[in-house]
């Protein structure tokens, strides 16, 4: 599988663990996921929350990748226990071939 295609897969597999709240203090909906602290979003539709919380979780994904740490609920997602750091050498490798 390539990079962009798990990345994809996963980015979608954990944007439906988000949880959306409408706040009527600020008339805006709030969006943020459990397993990525940090990774928030807030504006005035839906939609737009789920934008701002998906361009947030690829930024936290791709951090973490490339720092070799966890992912949250990646085993739930690959159905295997893959160390992280093996997928910054992958992202790594491809990376290399794209711009060889």
């Amino acid at each position: 599988m390539s990079f962009l295609l798990f990345f994809t897969r996963y980015k979608e597999h954990v944007l439906k663990l988000a949880h959306y709240e409408y706040s009527k203090e600020t008339g805006d909906w709030c969006a943020y996921i459990e397993a990525f602290p940090g990774v928030y979003a807030q504006q005035n539709t839906v939609e737009e929350a789920r934008q701002e919380l998906e361009e947030a979780l690829e930024g936290c994904i791709l951090l973490n990748i490339a720092k070799g740490l966890p992912l949250p609920h990646f085993e739930k997602f690959s159905g295997v226990e893959i160390d992280s750091q093996k997928y910054a050498e992958m992202k790594s490798r491809q990376s290399k071939e794209v711009y060889a």
